[in-house]
């Protein structure tokens, strides 16, 4: 059963809850009570909210743990419907779901966004006016309305207007993965990020230092573009799945406990840690420590780390040799057979204590340059083998696959990526090419690539932000070419050649535009010069025909350490910000 994550669930015994992941039972939702009256049970550990005219708890899983121990013990007894039997699981499991025959009201978040959004300013307190602006400026991004939803208390209408937190859903991986590019370089006068001082607060109040040494803690968050402030306000942006992108289907597969293990590995893939339930992919695991045994299963097989907190999502990349520690679970899957996971961040872990000792870290990315690329290549092709079709490659687009390469990563064919700038959408690439039609101890060609798929120059004037992102690559390479060109003339009063080429002749071309040093053989004059028209004319003894004498051109390897230094040096000019 499908049902969208972050939703808010009344019940009709009065329970606020959170619909928790994208995948449930047939008879109930998965959530996380978040808001439970007091006429029942009630826990002074717990905060004290006035909601729906009632006194209420608000559930949080970080406080004393012997007083949320007895809590969820009188929870258990006070609802028991809302505790989760089931032979997927085994008994140890703590799961919180809502029958749906409990279900009072459902708020969905995109409908709370969409009709948010129809609301002039004028009739908006500073919340959701925040909200609205924040919004506008997501959608530049190239998402349509409805792949964005608002939740928590704005959703409901219970939220504090100078105090609450905006609390945006995206839904799609893809679309999620695609917002976090777009926020890698977009900008916004009330848009900032997190600071290191805010990042540490977050360390110390989730209990991360027995894991992450501060300072590298503070590292992996600065990464992430899914928290920060617009305004004076905090916003977190999650991801909720869209049914056809699931990474799991709920009763195709059974889990059985085998133990606690710390295990490390390589990630395989890293697209499925956006979402909560999140997962990575993984390969050649190793047993590192085990609580119970040394031998608990087939190191081959553990397959997957997955973790439900948002601590976990996007920590890691492809390539990356991580260390996590939680329970290993046997898999028995009716599509894949038996197989190994590595979970992390259960209910019952913050009951029991566990939760202190479980994690995920990366602990080396030496493998980033080889596996990373070839996932992203992998992951590529699959998505665009049947549009992306152009002459240079018969089959796949290698420019489409190139947009996902690193600053600094190679082609197999020996390119190496030296600027990007945008997203998917409006992005643009640059890629210093391994060979030259000019000097190859002098010379070199960039490349300049738009990330989309486009055929025609035209298609340029579609998008303001495609335009603006090609006029400041175009910009910076061209600058990066003049600085490297006019260190080796050595005289600051010499002219700086430099040429373009570009065409748009098939159909089914990924459009690219080539700069250059202009001199030597590729000096020659283009048919479109006027210089062209004063060559010597000649006349062919045979047929007749008139011809001009032009000087043969061949593309010639860069030796392989001025390539390196080219590289390093165009990787400096053209992503210096003060360009």
């Amino acid at each position: 059963m499908h049902f969208y994550e972050a939703s808010i669930i009344m019940t009709k015994d009065g329970l606020h809850c959170q619909v928790y992941g994208n995948e449930h039972p047939v008879n109930s939702i998965l959530v996380k009570p978040k808001y439970i009256p007091t006429d029942k049970i009630e826990c002074d550990a717990l905060q004290y909210r006035f909601l729906s005219g009632k006194r209420m708890n608000r559930l949080n899983l970080w406080a004393d743990r012997n007083k949320l121990i007895e809590y969820i013990e009188r929870f258990k007894k006070a609802y028991p419907d809302y505790i989760l039997h089931t032979d997927i699981h085994g008994k140890e499991r703590l799961l919180f779901s809502v029958p749906i025959d409990k279900i009072e009201r459902v708020y969905f978040p995109k409908r709370g966004f969409s009709e948010l959004m129809k609301i002039s300013k004028q009739y908006l307190d500073n919340h959701l006016q925040s909200i609205h602006e924040l919004g506008n400026f997501l959608l530049k991004s190239g998402l349509t309305i409805d792949k964005i939803g608002i939740t928590y208390s704005t959703l409901v209408g219970h939220y504090l207007s100078e105090k609450s937190d905006i609390n945006l859903v995206i839904y799609g991986k893809k679309n999620f993965w695609k917002l976090m590019d777009y926020l890698k370089t977009a900008e916004h006068p009330l848009l900032r990020w997190k600071t290191k001082e805010e990042w540490q607060n977050f360390w110390q109040r989730r209990n991360r230092h027995h894991v992450f040494p501060q300072d590298k803690f503070i590292e992996l968050m600065f990464n992430k573009k899914s928290e920060g402030f617009f305004g004076n306000s905090l916003f977190v942006i999650f991801c909720a799945e869209e049914e056809n992108e699931t990474w799991f289907s709920w009763g195709k597969e059974t889990y059985k406990q085998k133990g606690f293990v710390k295990i490390k590995a390589i990630v395989e893939d890293n697209f499925s840690s956006v979402a909560r339930p999140g997962m990575y992919r993984i390969k050649n695991a190793e047993i590192i420590y085990s609580k119970y045994s040394d031998k608990l299963c087939n190191e081959n097989k553990i397959e997957q780390v997955v973790f439900f907190s948002r601590d976990y999502c996007m920590l890691c990349n492809p390539g990356d040799v991580i260390e996590a520690s939680g329970v290993l679970e046997e898999v028995s899957s009716k599509e894949k057979g038996t197989f190994y996971r590595l979970c992390i961040g259960y209910f019952d872990a913050y009951l029991d204590g566990r939760m202190l000792d479980e994690y995920i870290k990366p602990v080396s990315i030496s493998f980033v340059s080889t596996a990373h690329l070839k996932n992203k290549q992998e992951q590529q092709s699959n998505n665009i083998a049947k549009t992306a079709k152009n002459k240079f490659s018969k089959e796949i687009c290698e420019f489409c696959k190139e947009q996902e390469l690193e600053i600094g990563n190679k082609t197999k064919y020996g390119a190496i990526m030296i600027c990007k700038i945008g997203n998917w959408d409006n992005g643009w690439f640059a890629m210093l090419s391994p060979k030259t039609a000019g000097n190859p101890e002098q010379d070199f060609s960039v490349q300049l690539v738009p990330s989309k798929h486009l055929r025609y120059f035209s298609e340029i004037n579609y998008s303001e932000e495609l335009a603006k992102n090609y006029g400041i690559i175009f910009a910076r390479v061209s600058y990066a070419i003049s600085e490297i060109i006019d260190e080796k003339l050595n005289n600051k009063d010499n002219i700086i050649p430099i040429a373009t080429y570009g065409k748009c002749k098939h159909h089914d071309e990924h459009i690219h535009v080539k700069l250059f040093p202009y001199r030597g053989d590729v000096a020659q004059p283009f048919t479109v010069d006027s210089s062209y028209e004063n060559k010597e004319i000649c006349i062919d003894k045979e047929t007749g025909e008139e011809f001009i004498k032009m000087t043969p051109v061949k593309k010639n390897l860069i030796p392989k350490q001025r390539l390196i230094e080219l590289s390093r040096q165009m990787i400096s000019l053209c992503n210096n910000k003060g360009v």
